[in-house]
């Protein structure tokens, strides 16, 4: 039925509070990550560009507001997929920006939903059928995601998952699951 998703929507929409204005100070944020994306589609590749990664987000939530925006940087490793790993493994390294909402389920825990923008390149080979000989690809990137946090008075421990969703002809896409750790000022 149709019904309960809508129905189990608006039960959490309604148990969740945006934070109010006035309620909350606007906040400073450094957060970083460490994570594993899958690539896809994986069934060509022969190398992962992505695979373990880490990085870090700076940003800021506003005053009064549960908006959320700032800046965030990725280095993912890449890995040979395979039985018989040749060459040098891909790798990818991304930076750019990002904004979100925040919704607080009783100042413990906050939900962010987060769509972001920025410049990634790939470099080295894929295998058959994509990029060949170690070049490097530079293309824009797509980041949604939904991101956890459990702010414990300045610090921030949580969790997320994001897409890379590259459009580009050459670059793979996605998807990234993260631990978080940082500070919030």
């Amino acid at each position: 039925m149709r019904i309960r998703p809508f129905f189990l929507a608006l039960c959490v929409l309604c148990l969740a509070q945006p934070a109010a204005a006035g309620e909350t100070e606007g906040e400073y944020q450094g957060i970083a990550d460490i994570g594993y994306t899958v690539a896809f589609p994986s069934g060509s590749l022969t190398r992962n560009p992505y695979g373990f990664h880490t990085g870090g987000r700076l940003g800021y939530t506003f005053s009064g507001l549960p908006i959320y925006v700032g800046g965030q940087f990725e280095y993912f490793f890449g890995e040979h997929l395979g039985s018989n790993p040749t060459g040098n493994p891909s790798n990818y390294i991304a930076g750019g920006v990002e904004g979100g909402f925040d919704i607080t389920f009783n100042e413990w825990v906050v939900l962010r939903t987060t769509a972001g923008i920025g410049l990634g390149a790939q470099q080295g080979d894929l295998g058959p059928g994509n990029v060949v000989n170690n070049k490097t690809n530079l293309g824009v990137y797509i980041s949604p995601g939904v991101t956890v946090l459990v702010p414990l008075s300045i610090l921030l421990v949580g969790a997320d998952v994001r897409g890379f969703i590259a459009p580009n002809n050459g670059q793979v896409s996605g998807i990234s699951f993260n631990f978080l750790a940082g500070l919030a000022i």
